[in-house]
């Protein structure tokens, strides 16, 4: 990239390098003035767990019969994590959705003005607000309670497997290789490759 502008009199304006060359030592000089000339680091991402070595439960004890019209219904799995967010396992990936992943502030609620969202974390997209979410706020749907996953236990359904480790943390993954964390130690976090 050059730093020189020709004028249309195909001189070069002088006056755009020196103001390009002031902001970029004022910038540096700021950098090391509020960094104190020490380095800044970024936490690495927290491990994903190995999730093959926990228990599998049984898929059928986890499914929801969901009305599909004009055919007979579908079944979803569904299940909650141990901080009491709502997830499923669907179309080779995982999802979950509430107001209490660690670290993420809740979105803010008005059922009188149409506001119902929740947090929402998904395989494929990662974490945004949802109007959508997996689960009513008692945690049924269609008015079937869903399941907690135990500590140290899996799931997993089309080449998404998601767990629950002793330490309450939840870690999804989905068939590309995609995951998330919602963990109390390391916070809500999505991977986009695990």
């Amino acid at each position: 990239m050059s730093l020189r502008r020709h004028n249309t009199d195909g001189g070069i304006d002088v006056a755009l390098c020196r103001t390009t060359i002031l902001i970029a030592a004022m910038s540096l000089a700021a950098g090391f003035a509020v960094s104190g000339c020490r380095a800044v680091t970024r936490a690495d991402p927290p491990a994903f767990p190995n999730l093959a070595s926990y228990t599998p439960v049984n898929v059928g004890d986890y499914a929801i019969e969901i009305p599909n019209p004009g055919r007979g219904p579908s079944s979803e799995v569904f299940f909650l994590t141990p901080d009491g967010n709502a997830c499923r396992l669907v179309n080779s990936g995982a999802e979950c959705t509430g107001n209490n992943f660690p670290g993420i502030p809740a979105v803010s609620q008005d059922p009188a003005r149409g506001l119902v969202g929740v947090n929402g974390i998904r395989t494929d997209i990662g974490l945004q607000p949802t109007n959508a979410p997996v689960a009513g706020a008692d945690t049924t749907v269609m008015g079937h309670p869903i399941r907690p996953l135990p500590p140290l236990h899996s799931i997993a359904v089309d080449g998404a497997i998601c767990g629950v480790d002793n330490a309450g943390s939840t870690a999804c993954k989905d068939a590309q290789g995609r995951g998330f964390l919602i963990s109390p130690q390391h916070g809500t976090v999505w991977l986009p490759h695990v």
